[in-house]
Order: structure tokens, then sequence, then C-alpha cells
């Protein structure tokens, strides 16, 4: 499979050199924003091969002009994703069902993630810009509108403007991505903000979309989110979707550098593990010690092979994993060599926290055991909540304590590793055993709603 590399916009330029800055009270209303957008379209003038009057009066009549109901398949279509790799990973059963819905038209992801390139999926990636400038100041959405322009500039879609964007995110949206999205396509799609607990600035936001979905059920996992968007658009996402979306993504080359990587373990035998140890969120991260330690019991059992995989800022965490490892337990390092896709689709089980990496391993069919600090008593609706952002692929199982740890409550609050703390290594090397040997426990009961799936530690 081909790939190109993505564009990437220049940064809007910030402040943060200068420190910490208030943030102006000076701020132009959403809904005049949108106002000021559709009477200046199209914002980029692209030639027309036909600009008789018949053809004038179609455009005018054109169906993406009205609300409600999509009535025709649009030819151009721009989807924001601006978060983490792993909801971007989750993201790829919506993208597959409009490739399939929409096979003739233009799809554009702008995003952080360097996850997806052009190919069978979408026709463009291009990066979102890292710089933040003031957030819901009149200066920023003045850097943002002038951001769509740019997108703009690049993509030229036909008349102008996009037909649709998509804004793919239930939780709260990063500030400007409603703003690009207004001033970049004439259709806006996302959830309505005011549908859920938001920031007050983010309600006024709605005015920004012009047609809003409603959340839905708060307990929902992520990972079915964009079912409510895809119904609104008239778009089904079957339920093979969910199955390995992120398999297509590994071309020939990958796969070759994957098997490089894991070349040095082939004198070895039994089940191949992927270690992920840090999750990005300080909290959530379980030691590399009693990584290590869960390791160790478990190849005295089964006999496993391990692989570390992470970027560059997980080579002290793979340090001392690998100074507390057994000896007799082959282990090779990809920490900070790419790849990660490609390793955990030919892995036979991840081990690690919930964040990217777990995610990434769900969308390629391995199975997970995911180490939270989430209580099994926890707050279902929280930011940690694995009902929530667990692992999706089957097989896979959540170890979790049983109990907050002190001076929390429903939801760590602590900044540094703290309630996962009470994750014992005993509690995950026999949760790795029951899964490598296909036995499957009764679980523990959830709270109300939540899924199933977490083992007192």
């Amino acid at each position: 499979m081909q790939t190109q590399t993505p564009v990437v916009l220049p940064p809007a330029r910030a402040n943060h050199e200068r420190g910490p800055v208030s943030r102006p009270r000076l701020r132009m209303a959403p809904g005049m924003f949108r106002r000021l957008i559709e009477r200046s379209s199209p914002v980029i003038a692209t030639p027309d091969p036909s600009n008789s009057p018949l053809a004038k009066w179609a455009r005018s009549a054109d169906p993406w002009f009205q609300f409600g109901s999509i009535q025709a398949p649009p030819r151009t279509v721009l989807i924001i994703r601006t978060d983490s790799t792993g909801d971007l990973v989750m993201t790829l059963p919506l993208l597959s069902a409009l490739r399939s819905a929409w096979p003739q038209a233009r799809i554009t992801l702008l995003t952080r993630s360097d996850l997806l390139r052009s190919g069978a999926l979408v026709d463009e990636v291009i990066a979102w810009p890292g710089a933040k400038p003031w957030g819901g100041s009149l200066f920023a959405q003045f850097r943002y509108w002038l951001l769509g322009r740019r997108l703009l500039h690049r993509t030229r879609p036909l008349r102008g403007r996009f037909d649709l964007a998509i804004l793919p995110r239930r939780d709260p949206e990063a500030f400007g991505t409603r703003y690009v999205a207004c001033t970049a396509a004439r259709r806006v799609v996302g959830f309505d903000p005011a549908d859920r607990l938001a920031h007050p600035g983010e309600v006024d936001e709605r005015d920004l979309l012009t047609d809003r979905v409603g959340s839905g059920d708060p307990l929902t996992h992520v990972l079915r989110h964009s079912e409510r968007l895809a119904t609104a658009m008239g778009v089904t996402i079957t339920p093979d979707a969910y199955d390995a979306p992120a398999l297509a993504l590994i071309g020939p080359a990958e796969h070759a550098a994957a098997r490089s990587i894991l070349s040095p373990l082939a004198p070895s035998t039994g089940p191949l593990i992927a270690v992920h140890l840090g999750t990005g969120q300080t909290r959530r991260d379980w030691p590399a010690a009693s990584y290590a330690a869960a390791i160790n019991t478990v190849h005295q059992r089964v006999g496993v092979r391990v692989v570390l995989i992470g970027d560059v800022t997980g080579r002290t965490l793979a340090e001392e994993f690998a100074s507390a490892v057994d000896p007799c337990v082959p282990l090779v390092s990809a920490v900070g060599r790419g790849y990660e896709l490609a390793l955990l689709a030919g892995s036979d089980l991840y081990l690690g926290g919930v964040g990217d990496a777990m995610h990434l391993a769900s969308s390629v069919a391995t199975p997970c055991v995911a180490v939270s600090g989430q209580s099994l008593n926890g707050n279902p609706v929280g930011a940690d909540a694995v009902n929530r952002i667990g692992p999706w692929s089957s097989g896979s199982r959540v170890v979790a304590p049983s109990d907050p740890a002190p001076g929390c409550a429903d939801e760590c609050q602590a900044e540094a590793a703290h309630c996962v703390l009470g994750v014992s290594a005993g509690s995950v090397s026999r949760v790795m055993i029951e899964v490598l040997t296909g036995f499957t426990p009764s679980l523990p009961r959830q709270v109300s709603r939540a899924e199933a799936g977490l083992t007192t530690a």
C-alpha cells in the first residue's frame, strides 16, 4: 500500500514564551461568527467550469445548504480529530462507514496523530498545528479563522468550501476545532455541547454547528459514540467495522520491520507479550518493577517472550523494567523505534495501562490485560472509567484495585501514581495466565450499568 507524508500547516504563533497571559474579555459571539462566514462564502474562490445562470440556480438550491437530514452524498468531507491517537483509532469504524457510503467523496482528515496516511480510508491527512493561542478570545477566533483559510488554500475543495465537516468527539472539544470547521465547511455536524455538562463558553459554540447531535448515554464506550453521528447523517456502521479496523493500516513494509525487530526472539518459543510501560498520564502509570514482577511469574508458568514498545519518552522506564525482569525471559526493546501497530498485531497479548497503546492493540484484535487505577466502585462516567475507555478487543481484561487509595473517592485525585499502586503484581499475573490459557473466570459485579471486565486486586 502506497503511503504519503501528511501535509503540515504552519502553526499559529503563540505567546507561551512570555509566561501566563490572562484571557482577554473581548470576544465575538459564536453565532455571529458563523453568520459572518456564511455571508462571505465561498471563503476561497475555486474556478467552476459552469457559470451559466442555470448552474448558479442549481448551486443555490443545493441540498447541502439546507439543515436537517442529508439529502445528497457530499463531494468533499472534512473530519477534525485533534485529540489522542487512541481516540483517532476509535474513529476508524466511522471512517470506514463514510467511505463505504460515499465512495466518490474526497475525505480530508485534520489531526494531531501520525497514525493515518492518505489511502483507502481518507484521501488527505493534514497535521493540526501544535501552538495554542489565547483560548476564548477574539484574537484566538481570528487565528483559527486564518487556520481555516490556510486549510482551504491547501485542499481547494469544490466551490470554495467543504460540503460537510464532522466533529466526532463527544467529550469536551478543544477550543478552535468548531471555528475551523465553521470556516472551512458549509455544514458542520457534531455533538451538542449543551446536551451534557460543559463549560459555558463551549455551550455557546453550539451555534457554530449546523447539525447538532445528542450526546446519548454517558456510560457508553467511546468507541460507540460515532454511531449517533453516523445515524444522523444516514450512514450505518456495521458490526464488522469494529473487528480489527486498524489491520488495513499496516503495509508490507511495516510487517517486515516488525519481523526484523522481533528476530532476536526467534530461537525462543512461547506467547509474545507486548509491554507498554507509560500511558502519558502519570496517575495511570503502574510501576515498571511491578510489570517485571508480573512477567517473571507468568514466565515461570507459561514461558513467554516480551517486546517493549513505546516512544522515546519511555526509555527510562524500559531500562528500569529490563533491570528487574528475570534474565531468562527472552526480551527485545522496540522503544523509540516505531512500528507499534505492526508489533501489536503480531503479539499474543498486550500488557500495559489504559491509554493509546491499549486502543491500538484493540484495533488489531490483540487481547489486552490493562492495569487501571479506577476502583471497582469508581465513577462510571469519570475520565478513567474503564466502561467508557477500556479495551474492546475480544478476550481483554482490566485489573483494578477493589477500593480507592486513602484521600480519593470515586476517582483518583492525585497527579502522580496513587490509586493504581493498589494493584498487585500477583493479580495481574493471574489474569495474564487466565487470558493466555483461555480460562474464563466469573467476573465481579460492576457498578450500575458499567461494563464488566475488572478484576479485584
